[in-house]
């Protein structure tokens, strides 16, 4: 229906993107991230991401999303934070948890990531797994998990 009132306003193609992957109707999620041509770019490498994830694809996804956290863009935490943990749920939903897991571990995510690595942790293997964490690192990793698990905060 919003896509009925302005077709030229891309934030409504890039949610009904999400939600497209999220439903896994990848037909129309592809057709709707062509007509991201303007969104910023690290958007545009969150969805492809997540393209490729749906397409049951970990190596090439990873390899998408590990330039995503290279290119150390501080938008990511920031403007592009719910991208980011839309696609850090995906992982997890299609049972990539532990691939990514290990993954950003070999990459030096753990550590680079500390608070993102624990929260998909604890997503993957349990949230006690959070008190394990450092106070500092704790801190952050706990909404990033709610977040990821849709769970309310305290």
């Amino acid at each position: 229906k919003s896509l009925e009132i302005d077709k030229n306003y891309v934030a409504i193609s890039g949610n009904l993107c999400w939600l497209a992957i999220q439903q896994n109707q990848i037909n129309k999620a592809s057709e709707l991230y062509q007509q991201l041509h303007t969104y910023p770019k690290i958007r545009q490498d969150l969805l492809n991401t997540a393209l490729t994830l749906s397409q049951d694809n970990f190596g090439d996804a990873w390899t998408l999303l590990q330039t995503v956290l290279t290119d150390n863009d501080a938008n990511l935490w920031t403007d592009f934070r719910d991208d980011l943990l839309r696609l850090v749920r995906l992982f997890i939903q299609h049972n990539y948890g532990e691939r990514l897991l290990e993954a950003m571990k070999k990459a030096g995510f753990a550590q680079k990531t500390a608070p993102l690595y624990h929260a998909i942790e604890a997503s993957v293997y349990g949230e006690a797994l959070l008190k394990n964490s450092n106070p500092e690192v704790r801190h952050i990793a706990e909404p990033i998990y709610r977040w990821i698990n849709n769970k309310p905060n305290n």
